[in-house]
């Protein structure tokens, strides 16, 4: 989440894409870490300094980097960090219900996994990654916080050994609260209390050649910021890993 003074505007971003496939990783500490390029939505949140008025736009955002982690716990049990930039890192678990795990994962594999993270920010008025400025700082401050909670359900099939074709159901839930500091403006004062309840799916392969793994994902985001802004979003996005 980002706050811009120069125009009064706040930005919330909801990345589109998880790269969490529904195959386990098979054995307790097997892994996989993985860089990610993530589109997603952008909430901005527009305050008018003289009146300290509120508008709402939502349209879609280009995440420059992420990472995803993948840590096996068991045969059919994962736990895994989901990260993006200027949103909150999820910390989940994931449990395969249905076919094999990844290690001992086969063509014509049907695999299904039930998935849950939460994650939460907490950024303070001047924090210099979440805060940016043109003037002086000092004026024009939000504390902050960015809480998400994702549920998800994944199925997947082996076209071949060494390529995955997967689908992810998401439900996703966003809050965003704070408070406005800015001397001398209608603004001081005014509490940002935002609420979320979205619905994503997400379209994805991956294909694995020895320790290398390269992933697409198309992403469907059904946005939807209670009272304030809807709007349907699609996104590529892309990853490249290494198992361990």
């Amino acid at each position: 989440m980002t706050l811009f003074s120069c125009a009064g505007q706040v930005e919330v971003i909801t990345p589109s894409s998880s790269f969490i496939l529904p195959e386990a990783k098979g054995k307790f500490a097997s892994m996989d870490a993985n860089l990610t390029h993530k589109n997603g939505s952008l909430l901005s949140i527009n305050i008018n300094e003289t009146n300290g008025n509120e508008s709402y736009d939502l349209q879609q955002s280009t995440i420059a980097y992420g990472g995803v982690i993948d840590f096996g716990v068991s045969k059919y049990i994962d736990f895994f960090t989901s990260i993006a930039s200027h949103s909150p890192h999820l910390y989940g678990v994931k449990v395969q219900v249905k076919g094999d795990p990844e290690s001992q994962a086969e063509k014509r594999n049907l695999s299904v996994a039930i998935q849950m993270a939460v994650g939460q920010s907490n950024y303070s008025g001047n924090d210099n990654t979440n805060f940016k400025v043109s003037g002086s700082s000092a004026d024009y401050s939000l504390n902050r916080t960015h809480t998400t909670t994702r549920l998800g359900l994944g199925i997947g099939y082996r076209i071949d050994s060494y390529l995955l074709s997967y689908i992810n159901l998401y439900e996703l839930y966003e809050n965003v609260h704070g408070q406005i500091k800015y001397d001398g403006s209608p603004a001081n004062g005014n509490k940002i209390d935002l609420s979320g309840e979205h619905k994503q799916i997400t379209l994805g392969t991956l294909y694995s050649f020895k320790d290398l793994r390269l992933g697409a994902e198309y992403a469907y985001q059904m946005m939807n910021w209670k009272s304030k802004a809807k709007e349907n979003i699609t996104s590529f996005n892309f990853l490249l890993g290494k198992n361990f």
